[in-house]
């Protein structure tokens, strides 16, 4: 392989890597992705915060019974709290 072509290979593979370099931060601390908001619910009071709450009813859409609430919990404090 000449000289000539072995520089061109190497300007050639610098050129691409020096555009993956900086194609990979092009979003910054702006990125849209960081504006997604999930469709579940989620909120705090005070130290306690409550996310993913979602509640599982009945099948049929008139039909009465039971349902569930399923959440995480989560506890910012360094004391015991107590939900009512």
């Amino acid at each position: 392989m000449s000289s000539s072509l072995r520089r061109g290979a190497l300007a050639a593979s610098a050129l691409a890597f020096s555009i993956a370099t900086l194609a990979a931060c092009g979003a910054g601390n702006n990125a849209q992705t960081l504006e997604v908001k999930p469709d579940n619910a989620a909120t705090s009071v005070g130290d306690v915060k409550v996310q993913n709450v979602t509640v599982v009813t009945q099948p049929e859409r008139d039909a009465s019974g039971p349902a569930a609430i399923l959440a995480t919990v989560f506890n910012n404090s360094s004391k015991a709290q107590t939900l009512d």
